[in-house]
């Protein structure tokens, strides 16, 4: 990360898991802060950061310290609001969009529910609600903290096209709704060049590893449909060591890359 970076932080007896870590002074996620800004950002200089799972601002700050655009979505509003102080404490208002969305493969609206007793704001899972989601706008963030709108990747377009932006790279961590976010994202994939996809897969295997086949369908879907635009995985700090998708339960627990083979 960035040193001149300042991360605002959420109150520590509600997240002792990501607050607490920045609170000792380390590094969170450092493996994957290396792979990002030291190897992959660097290979594309003008890309955009799409954060997904946004969370404090971990990422969508030291990116934007870093001169590039990014575009944060994080729909839990405590952490929203956080987020937002994160990006005004350390200027970039101009380099930085954050929604205040949730991303899966329809518009709708969810309760948004962290973990009883973890102590992880990031750590949150998601419900039906009755109602239909707002146009993706940054002006739709409200006091509400559990109802939450549902927008599509594909929403994000017109914010990139407005924004001048061709190429992008996407991190995203969001609790095994990773196959959703894709399956919402197809038009992205086309009119954009997006090299890399950095995906958290430990909860995926967590939440599908026990499913029936029709839920299983949705994490096969992302795999096959990723792997037939080009991209392959490897794990984090390990990008000549090309992961399976036949054996992903087996993959090693740790975050993956996604890379396009040829670029």
């Amino acid at each position: 990360m960035d040193e001149k970076a300042r991360i605002c932080v959420l109150p520590y007896e509600r997240d002792t898991h990501v607050t607490g870590s920045l609170l000792r002074g380390h590094i969170w996620e450092a493996g994957n802060q290396v792979q990002l800004f030291g190897d992959i950002l660097p290979r594309y200089p003008k890309a955009a950061l799409i954060d997904i799972g946004a969370h404090m601002g971990m990422y969508t700050v030291s990116a934007a310290k870093l001169g590039r655009r990014v575009f944060g979505f994080e729909p839990n509003m405590d952490t929203w609001r956080v987020l937002k102080a994160s990006v005004g404490v350390n200027k970039l208002a101009d380099k930085v969009t954050i929604f205040p969305y949730a991303l899966m493969d329809k518009r709708h609206q969810c309760v948004l529910m962290t973990i009883p007793d973890d102590a992880n704001m990031g750590h949150s899972v998601t419900t039906p609600a009755n109602g239909t989601s707002c146009n993706l706008s940054t002006k739709d963030a409200t006091e509400q903290t559990k109802i939450v709108n549902i927008a599509l990747l594909d929403d994000l377009i017109p914010h990139l096209e407005k924004s001048e932006v061709k190429q992008v790279v996407i991190k995203m961590d969001v609790e095994a709704a990773e196959p959703l976010v894709i399956a919402g994202g197809t038009n992205l994939f086309t009119k954009f060049h997006i090299p890399s996809i950095m995906m958290e897969v430990e909860q995926m295997r967590l939440k599908y590893a026990d499913k029936n086949s029709k839920e299983k369908r949705k994490l096969s879907h992302m795999l096959s449909y990723l792997s037939s635009l080009g991209y392959v995985a490897s794990p984090i700090g390990e990008m000549n060591n090309r992961l399976h998708l036949d054996d992903f339960f087996d993959w090693p627990n740790i975050d993956v890359v996604w890379h396009l083979k040829k670029q």
